[in-house]
């Protein structure tokens, strides 16, 4: 389902698993338009915590894609482990963003998101993240799209972990042996929706 937003934004929501996952193409929103629908206060808090220009706007993006999706009340802060906490809500929430792309998943239970623009550097960073088991998951040394997909599938397990010193490559792998990441993701499902050349991945239970 897609929607126009202000200054003929694109937003695409989809439904994922238990999850809402919503999809903002950023490339048409400039700086007028943040500072026309979000306070001052939050364009400064936006400039004094992060030196580079792209994750400002990523930052402001995604606080503007919530306030179109879940209202002006819908307030952002972190936990201690760096996850995203919705104030107010009984809601979960994951962000994450990648190229023009930013994206929100709210669910009723915990969720991990991960959006990555299909291109060819998760397979030549395959090596950093992937073990040599999982390495032969992959199709061939050509196998763009699935480097794609195990990068997505770990960083939406990561996010849904949320515990602090996990690795992609050591704790993040296809038969852990951890026992207490084991646990605490016994029947958790992953879930892939390509969105033009955008990779969606969703870890819920």
């Amino acid at each position: 389902m897609s929607v126009l937003v202000p200054e003929n934004v694109s937003i695409t929501k989809h439904r994922i698993g238990e999850s809402e996952v919503y999809i903002m193409d950023t490339s048409m929103i400039d700086a007028c338009l943040l500072a026309h629908h979000l306070p001052a206060l939050m364009l400064n808090q936006a400039m004094t915590s992060f030196k580079s220009q792209t994750r400002q706007r990523e930052w402001l993006c995604t606080r503007l894609l919530l306030k179109l999706i879940e209202g002006d009340n819908a307030i952002i802060e972190y936990s201690s482990n760096g996850a995203p906490i919705l104030l107010n809500s009984d809601k979960h929430i994951s962000i994450s963003h990648s190229g023009n792309f930013v994206a929100i998943a709210l669910s009723k239970q915990q969720v991990g998101l991960d959006v990555q623009v299909i291109n060819d550097k998760p397979l030549r960073l395959k090596s950093r993240f992937l073990s040599n088991q999982e390495l032969t998951l992959l199709k061939s040394d050509k196998d763009v799209e699935g480097a794609v997909k195990l990068w997505s599938a770990k960083e939406a397990v990561y996010k849904y972990v949320s515990l602090p010193g996990t690795e992609l490559i050591r704790d993040i792998v296809l038969e852990m042996v951890d026992k207490e990441l084991m646990e605490l993701l016994r029947h958790l499902h992953i879930r892939f929706l390509q969105h033009k050349n955008l990779m969606v991945v969703i870890a819920e239970k």
